[in-house]
Parts: structure tokens; C-alpha cells; sequence
């Protein structure tokens, strides 16, 4: 809900729908709206989780339009952690130092259907530990496991 609120704040329209409800109406609505032109975009685990698991929708979605998925991952030196969300949302205090973490486009493997949701998560994992990393947090309890392909360009 707190996402919705500033993606209204800065002109988005969120579509609401999860894969336990409404899912097939808000992925017909995400279609539209980038048939209109507009981005789509998830977050990726969904309204209620489980926590950096992602659901269905996004890789269909994307397969079907034949467009990349773009891994972004964002951390803040400061923030207050909201423990009574599901996802212990991260929420940026005032002055604090932000880092927005973008991937390089996965258009191949997205397109041809080739990509899992289990390599998504372990990509998405990957970001956001790095993202963590550059801005001092300390990494989750949950180890993230890295293959030997350079995911963080210099």
C-alpha cells in the first residue's frame, strides 16, 4: 500500500491484482496500459509474498509482449524497516542516502521463455544484496548465492 501511495504521488497508475486475486484482470490491464505506451512495472513478489519469491505474472506478462525484464533493486543508508508488513518494507528516513541498483536488460531469456522464476529470484537476490552493500546495510540472514557471470558491471 505504502508503494501505491508514492506511485500516485508521482503520476503512476498502479494496477491492483495478485495472483491469488484478480490476477488475470490486472495482468489484462498491465497489457493494455503498455500497448498505450506506458512501462510496466511488478514488484515482483507480489502483495503478500512469499518475501523475494516471484509469482507467475511478471515472466508471462513479458514472454507474451516480447519485452525484457529489468532487474531494479533499491536500498537507503537510513531507513526505518517496517516490521509489521509482510515483506519488511524498507522505508527511507528523511536526508537519507539512497541507491537505485538497475540490471542489464533480460530480454533473450525472457522472450524465448528460457528464464525460471527461481533464476529471476536468485538475479533479483543478487541486486538487491548489492544494492544493500553500497549503501552499508547489512545483508539479510538468507545467504545469495552468485554464479561466476559478472551481474555488477564496474
Amino acid at each position: 500500500e505504502i508503494q501505491t501511495k508514492i506511485a500516485k504521488k508521482f503520476g503512476y497508475v498502479p494496477v491492483r491484482g495478485s495472483s491469488k486475486r484478480k490476477g488475470v484482470q490486472a495482468l489484462l490491464s498491465m497489457k493494455r496500459a503498455m500497448e498505450q505506451g506506458c512501462c510496466g512495472v511488478f514488484a515482483l513478489d507480489g502483495p503478500r509474498g512469499p518475501i523475494h519469491k516471484s509469482q507467475p505474472g511478471v515472466l508471462f506478462l513479458a514472454q507474451k509482449m516480447g519485452y525484457p525484464i529489468v532487474p531494479v533493486a533499491t536500498s537507503a543508508d537510513r531507513a526505518w524497516v517496517l516490521k509489521n508488513t509482510w515483506c519488511h518494507y524498507l522505508l527511507p528516513k528523511p536526508f537519507s542516502h539512497c541507491y537505485i541498483a538497475l540490471g542489464k536488460p533480460l530480454g533473450e531469456s525472457t522472450i524465448s521463455g528460457k528464464l525460471e522464476s527461481s533464476e529471476l529470484d536468485r538475479i533479483m537476490a543478487a541486486w538487491t544484496a548489492e544494492a544493500d552493500r553500497k549503501m552499508g546495510r547489512t545483508p539479510e540472514a538468507e545467504e545469495v548465492f552468485v554464479n561466476k557471470t559478472n551481474l555488477f558491471p564496474r
